[in-house]
């Protein structure tokens, strides 16, 4: 699997759907598929985010980096519990 973007505000990642074949079993596939069309928002950056990232770098300049760094942080970590929870252990085992 591979993301493509910048998980930044104006180049937010998504996940694509193009991927070799035999990479996965049908229902992991289907899985994945589902997976893709109900959860790409948590990789989306939401109003607030945006707007907390704008004011700090407006206002705080030396704190922007790490807002930034922080969201996008979020954004992988909330990624990664959504795959480890939808395929479940026994994929990843």
């Amino acid at each position: 699997m591979y993301l493509i973007g910048e998980n930044s505000i104006s180049f937010p990642w998504y996940i694509p759907k193009d991927f070799p074949l035999p990479a996965l079993e049908r229902t992991d596939k289907e899985r994945l598929i589902n997976f893709i069309k109900t959860k790409q928002n948590i990789l989306d950056w939401t109003d607030v985010q945006r707007q907390t990232y704008l004011f700090c770098r407006a206002f705080f300049p030396p704190l922007a980096p790490y807002v930034h760094r922080c969201f996008r942080n979020s954004h992988f970590r909330a990624l990664q519990d959504e795959l480890y929870e939808t395929f479940g252990e026994q994929f990843w085992s």
